[in-house]
């Protein structure tokens, strides 16, 4: 199911504890977002990726980013 909803442009939460974070960083090739465990940081979070959709961004565009709250 997460990679059908990757292959499809759809962001994912997904929780990882902070001794296995690191790990993740590497398994995501740093395709990842650290939020604060709270709603307001997912809220946030979720208000930044839902403009994206109507922006115009380049195909071959990354970013990498840690929210800490």
């Amino acid at each position: 199911m997460i990679e059908r909803a990757l292959e499809a442009d759809i962001p994912v939460v997904i929780a990882v504890s902070q001794k296995s974070f690191a790990d993740w960083i590497k398994f995501a090739g740093g395709m990842s977002v650290k939020l604060a465990c709270d709603r307001h940081a997912l809220d946030a979070w979720w208000h930044r990726v839902s403009l994206k959709t109507t922006a115009q961004i380049a195909p071959d565009h990354t970013t990498v980013c840690e929210v800490f709250k």
